[in-house]
């Protein structure tokens, strides 16, 4: 398999993508369709080879089980925050979808080999170019509308 790279797009270049996370049309995140076997392999780690850390620190980059699939999936993902109660949690940001989960408790994070570790972010974070919410901020529908319209894998032009 051969490891993303971080990439520097031309100024209206086009790039199939897919639709990883979406807020609003203001903000949503995607990721190269290119790297989707990049994120399958990720995805689909077999966890009984991983390991889990000794020391977790805020931005270190690990592999967790996500709590915001429907289906078991394992993640990168980057600590934003220790959360210090009985038995720490975390949350963390996925570096190659863009949301947090939020607290992941310490036996659902393993360390991530430094292969992975040293990959750049997939998720590019985006907002649509030429429109705004009717009012003062996005409503559901509009939101609604753009998933249905963008569908989960779509052309991008870059405009800056």
């Amino acid at each position: 398999m051969i490891l993303p790279t971080k990439q520097n797009f031309a100024i209206y270049s086009r790039q199939w993508v897919q639709l990883t996370h979406v807020e609003n049309p203001h903000n949503f995140y995607v990721h190269l369709s290119s790297f989707a076997t990049f994120v399958d392999t990720i995805n689909n780690l077999n966890v009984d080879q991983l390991e889990n850390p000794t020391q977790i620190d805020l931005g270190d980059i690990v592999i967790y089980k996500a709590r915001k699939t429907r289906k078991a999936k394992y993640l990168r993902g980057k600590i934003l925050k220790i959360n210090f109660d009985e038995s720490p949690t975390y949350n963390i940001f996925s570096i190659d979808y863009g949301f947090n989960d939020e607290n992941v408790s310490r036996d659902h994070i393993y360390t991530c080999a430094p292969h992975y570790k040293n990959t750049p972010q997939l998720a590019m974070h985006c907002q649509l170019h030429g429109c705004n919410p009717n009012g003062t901020a996005w409503n559901e529908d509009a939101t609604d509308a753009m998933m249905s319209l963008a569908g989960i894998r779509f052309y991008e032009e870059i405009c800056s």
